[in-house]
């Protein structure tokens, strides 16, 4: 099987998982592994199906059968909600899905477990501005913020995969990889409160411990340190929880703050 084919077979073996499977994308996958002689009776049946009338009930059983007849092992959930949620930016930006449905598709980042949920207020500033403000309809703005969004998610997923921080696989960080990531956490939300919250160095460092108080035996904590969300946990205190609402052009960080990414504290 060729990579574009397990990578696809992956996210919807994810998808059953986290959601349910869609019927559309798994005959068609199960149609493209048969071309290649992947499988047996399994691929087969699937390919067999109508994508019109296949049940999602009946598409995860399909995919439970495939998966199970490949021997593809089950990601954990955190790699599996990330599998549907990139899948999802690339099919926006590809403009394969309506915009609409994009929008609450990603709410998916916020699921337990998710590496990518410190991006869920950015989620719901989008949905708050697609029923609240537009009626269910995205316009050009809409539009163009959530594949900003998209490009977001897709770039911090390359950023990972190149090994520039390792926001994906939390769980296996060394004691050394999650120490450094706390004290840039904490080195980026001092950062913002000098810049935006007014506060003096001393002021915004005392603030920063006070949001990020672990010390280094405290380093079994996994799995919340992002350097996105420092950005999201400074705009909350000084703007109060609603921030992504009241102040949305405060959702995505400016490029000066994401030029402290990556830095060593």
């Amino acid at each position: 099987m060729d990579d574009g084919l397990l990578r696809r077979l992956r996210v919807e073996q994810a998808r059953a998982l986290v959601r349910d499977a869609d019927p559309r994308q798994a005959v068609m996958l199960a149609c493209d592994l048969l071309v290649v002689g992947v499988g047996g009776d399994a691929v087969a049946a699937l390919a067999a199906e109508s994508t019109r009338t296949l049940s999602v009930h009946e598409a995860n059983r399909h995919l439970a059968e495939v998966v199970a007849e490949v021997g593809l092992p089950e990601p954990d959930l955190p790699t599996a909600v990330e599998l549907v949620t990139v899948d999802t930016c690339e099919r926006i930006l590809e403009g394969g899905i309506p915009v609409e449905r994009g929008i609450h598709d990603l709410h998916l980042v916020g699921h337990d477990g998710s590496r990518l949920r410190d991006l869920l207020p950015a989620v719901a500033a989008l949905v708050e501005r697609l029923e609240g403000n537009l009626g269910g309809q995205a316009d050009d703005d809409l539009r163009t913020d959530l594949a900003a969004l998209a490009r977001t998610v897709l770039d911090r997923r390359s950023a990972a995969a190149a090994g520039s921080a390792p926001a994906i696989g939390w769980a296996d960080w060394t004691e050394e990889e999650y120490v450094r990531y706390l004290h840039e956490e904490r080195r980026c939300f001092a950062w913002v409160m000098r810049r935006y919250g007014d506060l003096d160095a001393d002021q915004a460092e005392a603030a920063a411990l006070r949001r990020y108080p672990f010390e280094e035996r405290d380093a079994p904590y996994r799995g919340l340190v992002f350097h996105d969300e420092a950005w999201h946990w400074a705009m909350v205190e000084i703007h109060g929880q609603g921030y992504w609402t009241s102040h949305p052009e405060l959702v995505r960080p400016p490029a000066e703050y994401e030029a402290l990414d990556g830095n060593a504290p």
